[in-house]
């Protein structure tokens, strides 16, 4: 009985990552690469306090401005979807970002390394945006897979996560930059190989897509509540960006604890999160996805008041399972608000959404920790959580007052 129940396990736990789509697999090393390139910007706070010394306001400015890029990329990039091959975008922002990040490593002036930043911020999205686009297009019409693919996303981004944050933390100056040569090269290469496989019709926009006007969403309420909730988580991931690495890197020191206690979060998510959204998919979405906002909120804020190894761990496990819970699901429902061949256009919205509300969260981080030390931004994580939590009973007993009332009026006799 055991070991069928471990050979049942093993076989599902493979399948979440395996049994995709043939086309599906075409694109994974492009959504390898720009996964760890995502991984290494969010991280960058460690960067500019490692490498060039930048104090926590500075860091604030130059990371906000990422998110300005990052804004303005996911606008673009999920509305060029709708006109354009995901694949042709995809390879044009390839290659712009690794001549980007080469010149990020030479650049020594601040303000021509903020700009920088704002291009980076901005190609990086066109980038991720357009990938998961043609990632997602694989499934086709089927829901159960595009979840599964967007899961499968989110998996190896937190992978690319672990993995970015050991350069960043471990790795001396000398090999860091090396690190980003090398990421420069491999994004041109994937590029170019991206440009080849470009006209796989599967990767362009329906053709009935350009004769039916504007995206209308099925639901504005649901979709305005849905994005003001990633508004809030947003800030929420944005405003630690400032102080997360470097508070892990000052309470265990620059040593594998640090790359430990970082790598927990991302790899509970690699190996958890198919498992989890696969039992709760039937649930009350809108409701398990506040629950996620919640425990994100309040698990940074646990993460701020912990000490000790073990409280920042468990603080860490616990934050997780919110962002395991939050992420895939908001995304679906975006999707699902959308008719099909519109992937790129919700998906763009999400990221647009989530990053643009960036461009606060870093200015008020730094300020915030400069000023009144990094415990007020672990307290206003909590904040906003529970905020997050609210707006999301709110909005799922406006969806169920909706469904009633269009229940009793298709009763209702003529």
């Amino acid at each position: 009985m055991i070991s069928k129940q471990i050979k049942s396990t093993t076989k599902e736990f493979l399948g979440n990552y395996i049994s995709i789509p043939l086309l599906a697999w075409l694109i994974l090393p492009l959504i390898l690469m720009d996964t760890f390139v995502s991984s290494l910007c969010l991280n960058i706070s460690v960067y500019f306090t490692k490498v060039r010394h930048f104090e926590p306001f500075l860091i604030g400015e130059t990371v906000s401005l990422y998110y300005v890029g990052s804004f303005i990329g996911s606008l673009i990039g999920g509305s060029l979807t709708l006109k354009y091959s995901s694949l042709k975008i995809a390879s044009i922002s390839s290659i712009l970002l690794g001549i980007a990040f080469l010149s990020l490593i030479n650049t020594r002036d601040v303000f021509e390394l903020k700009i920088m930043m704002l291009c980076i911020g901005l190609l990086t999205n066109l980038l991720s945006t357009n990938n998961l686009s043609s990632f997602i297009r694989t499934a086709k019409n089927d829901p159960g897979m595009k979840l599964k693919l967007i899961n499968l996303e989110l998996a190896i981004f937190n992978l690319s996560f672990s993995i970015s944050a050991y350069v960043l933390i471990s790795l001396g100056v000398e090999l860091i930059d090396y690190i980003l040569i090398f990421t420069s090269i491999c994004l041109c290469v994937l590029g170019i190989f991206a440009y080849c496989i470009k006209h796989i019709d599967i990767f362009s926009p329906p053709k009935t897509l350009n004769q039916r006007g504007l995206c209308k969403p099925k639901n504005y309420k649901i979709l305005l509540g849905i994005l003001f909730s990633v508004i809030l988580v947003g800030l929420i991931f944005s405003m630690i960006k400032v102080i997360y690495a470097p508070t892990i890197e000052n309470r265990f020191g620059d040593n594998g604890v640090s790359v430990l206690v970082a790598s927990i979060n991302p790899w509970i998510i690699f190996l958890l999160q198919p498992f989890l959204v696969n039992r709760l998919k039937n649930k009350d979405n809108i409701i398990v996805m506040g629950f996620g906002a919640f425990i994100i909120g309040t698990g940074y804020l646990f993460f701020g008041l912990s000490s000790s190894f073990w409280m920042t761990v468990f603080s860490l496990i616990f934050l997780t399972l919110g962002e395991m819970l939050y992420s895939p699901i908001s995304k679906s429902i975006i999707i699902s608000l959308f008719d099909h061949g519109r992937e790129g256009f919700a998906l763009g919205l999400w990221r647009a959404v989530f990053l643009g509300s960036g461009f606060i969260g870093p200015i008020f981080s730094g300020w915030a920790a400069q000023k009144y030390g990094n415990m007020m931004v672990w307290e206003f994580c909590g904040i906003l959580g529970l905020s997050g939590l609210l707006l999301c009973l709110i909005i799922s007993q406006s969806y169920r007052y909706t469904i009633e009332v269009n229940q009793l009026n298709s009763a209702t006799p003529n």
